[in-house]
Formats: structure tokens, sequence, C-alpha cells
């Protein structure tokens, strides 16, 4: 148990609850950490601990912990823990926290799988039994993939919600979108997940905008390789994804690579499509104009070839005797020569 002090410069009369608050930070979290912060603004003025917020709500004290540690990283509050536990709270600072707000929405999040919490299945019971939208986003969940969710589905499916902070109704689409593309495994939605969180993907529209680009682009490359038909393999999607999200190539520069493979190779091979824009990448080729470029100077750097030379005819007692060439007509007058003057 951690005992907690509230540092607020307020009446105590009231509790206020800033309409920045309501406006731009509650939408976004977790609902269990907006009660949370409501529930200190509340009794700001009376001693609290993690236990007694914990029973209060029916929740785990590490989840107290977690949104204290959400608010402060959203720059809503300031949280700090010293050596014997104590928590400290700094409420107030709502100016600092809408222009950090702001310059997260204006840049994509970095997601790590390290971070990735762990849920016990006590804790997805009691999520599951104290909030209908989660229990309906379990249900629906199984429903669309067609099984039963072990635990540890369970807890990836709830990480979604509470770890990269997707919407329900996004989480939902996002089910049916790989169910619809044939991949239920967990492992593969979480991939996805992670990807829209990473691009700061909030709503249904916005994830159906970033999945018809995905489709498209990424159809023709798979046309261009001779794949059409089927959706790309695991390994194929690194590659490309390394091509149009870590290095940035135009598409049409992704589609010429793609040509020179099957021409070289006489099949879809993504690594050798890969060295070829690695080095178009490395040279700053970012136009079809950009490669005949490069390609044009290659070749004029590239040494001429010596005129090859007529080795000599080694000479050998074989290759030293005069062959002789023999009238077989003129043997054969002989032949016949001489047997008439046997005859006589």
């Amino acid at each position: 148990m951690a005992k907690i002090i509230v540092d607020i410069t307020a009446e105590a009369n009231h509790t206020l609850v800033p309409n920045d608050f309501i406006d731009n930070f509650m939408p976004e979290a977790n609902p269990s950490f907006v009660l949370i912060y409501i529930y200190v603004l509340r009794n700001r003025s009376i001693d609290l601990d993690t236990a007694r917020i914990a029973e209060c709500f029916s929740m785990l004290e590490s989840d107290v912990v977690r949104a204290f540690k959400y608010w402060d990283k959203v720059g809503l509050i300031k949280y700090t823990q010293n050596d014997s536990d104590a928590i400290t709270i700094s409420l107030g600072a709502k100016k600092k926290a809408r222009e950090k707000k702001a310059h997260k929405i204006d840049t994509t999040r970095e997601i790590t799988i390290s971070q990735k919490p762990k849920y016990n299945p006590i804790e997805l019971e009691m999520y599951k039994n104290d909030y209908v939208e989660i229990s309906n986003l379990f249900e629906f969940c199984e429903h669309t993939l067609g099984k039963t969710l072990s635990d540890t589905e369970l807890s990836t499916l709830y990480s979604f919600y509470d770890w990269l902070m997707l919407p329900a109704p996004l989480i939902k689409y996002l089910l049916e979108y790989c169910a619809e593309k044939n991949h239920r495994r967990m492992k593969y939605i979480e991939a996805v997940a992670i990807d829209w969180a990473e691009n700061n993907i909030k709503t249904v529209e916005e994830a159906q905008a970033y999945t018809n680009i995905f489709n498209k682009d990424y159809r023709e490359i798979m046309n261009a390789m001779g794949l059409s038909g089927r959706n790309p393999a695991t390994k194929e999607l690194e590659f490309m994804d390394k091509w149009y999200k870590e290095w940035q190539m135009p598409l049409p520069l992704i589609l010429e690579s793609c040509a020179k493979t099957v021409i070289a190779v006489g099949k879809a091979q993504f690594g050798y499509a890969d060295k070829i824009l690695e080095s178009w990448f490395n040279a700053g080729a970012r136009t079809l104009d950009d490669v005949k470029k490069l390609e044009s100077a290659r070749e004029k750097a590239a040494p001429t070839e010596a005129p090859k030379k007529e080795m000599p005819t080694r000479k050998n007692r074989f290759t030293n005797y005069e062959q002789h060439v023999r009238n077989y007509d003129e043997i054969d007058r002989l032949a016949f020569e001489r047997l008439k003057e046997k005859l006589k």
C-alpha cells in the first residue's frame, strides 16, 4: 500500500473538473483512468492511498498506479514516488498539459513489444464483469474469429484497449479487417494494432483510409512480382513495410525494382528487390530519373573490356607432323593397274 499526497491549489468545498480535461483528455483515456483522476480531485483534502482507491473501484493497486503514470505521461499531472513508496501528485498544470498533448497528436508513437503489460485471468474476469464495453469486446472477438480465446489471447486483446489506448469501436473494426483477410492469429492482429497505434489512428474512418492506401499500394507490389491473387506472407510484408515506411521509397521505384527482379531472376524474390532498393536508397535516388542517371553513371564508370588475345598454338610432335592429303581415286587406279599386271 502506498500513501498518496495530493498537492493542489484550489478551494476544498467543491470539485473542479477543468473543461480542458473533459474536452481534450477524457475522450482518449481509459475509462478507469478517468474515474481515478476525478476521484482524486474529489478527495484531495483527505488522506488517500492506492489500496483505498483500488477497493473503491474494484481494481488492483497496480491499475491505480498505472493511471497516475498515464496522466503524468500525457502531462495532466506530475507524478513522483519516493524511496518509501509515498506517491506525490501535483495537479493544475493545464496549459502545459495542453501544449504537450498537442505535440503528442502531431507525432507518431513509437511502441515496443517489451512495454506490453500482462493481465492475469483474475484481472481479465474483473474487467469483463465490471465494464460492459470490455465484456462486449471479448464476445465480439470470439464471434468474429470463430473460436474461444485463451487467457493469453484475452490479455493481448485487452492490451489494445488499455496499453495501446485504441477505442473499442476501432478494435472491433481491427478484428473484422484481419478476419476478412483470413488472418485470425492474435500475433498478427497485435502487429496491426501496434502499427495503427504508432500511426496515431484513433477512429474507424482513419483506419479505413489507412488500410485503403495499404491495400492499393501493396497489391500493386504483389502484382509487379507476379503474385496477384493471394495475400502477402509475413516476410513479404516486412520487406514492403521497410521500403514504404522505413525508407519511404516512392511506389514507382518499388515497382521498378520488382520489374528488374523478375527480369533478372525469372521469379518473385523480395530479397533481390531489397538489394536493388537499398542501393538506390543509399545513393539518394527518389525518382525514376534519379535511377536512370545513377545507372548511366555506373555504366560510364565501369571499365571497358580489353580485346581478347588469341591463344598461341602450342606445337608438339603431333602438331609438327605435316598432314598428307590422300587421293583415293588415284589409289584405286594404281591398285587396278597392279591387278592387271598380275593377271597377264
